[in-house]
């Protein structure tokens, strides 16, 4: 990619921006809903201006152990940040802290629906 294309490319970004805000804060109803600016806004910081890992987070999801990751802790704290929980809980849950919590937890099901059906 030639000086001019990249500059081109960050010129377009840069338009595709503004009028990005511009539908936010100057097409609204006179009488917005009640928070209807703030994630308006919260959209489109998360478009714009946070830097996209989706690449990481894909690598995470695949991985058995992704908490041994040195991206992992700094990758969940940022998603908080960011306020991507679902993102968040998705890699959170991979962890195999919470996997055995959840074998844990399905085990004692288990044992609960057999005492249950022993009375």
């Amino acid at each position: 990619m030639t000086a001019e294309t990249k500059e081109n490319l960050e010129l377009m970004k840069l338009m595709y921006s503004v009028m990005h805000l511009a539908h936010i804060f100057l097409l609204q109803p006179i009488q917005p809903q009640p928070g209807s600016l703030s994630t308006a806004t919260v959209k489109y910081l998360r478009l714009h201006h946070l830097i996209s890992v989706k690449s990481t987070i894909q690598t995470l999801l695949n991985s058995k152990h992704p908490e041994e990751s040195r991206s992992y802790w700094p990758l969940l704290q940022s998603l908080a940040l960011r306020g991507s929980l679902e993102t968040l809980w998705l890699l959170l849950s991979r962890s195999s802290a919470c996997q055995r919590a959840f074998s844990a937890q399905q085990i004692d099901e288990l044992d609960g629906d057999d005492y249950h059906q022993s009375i």
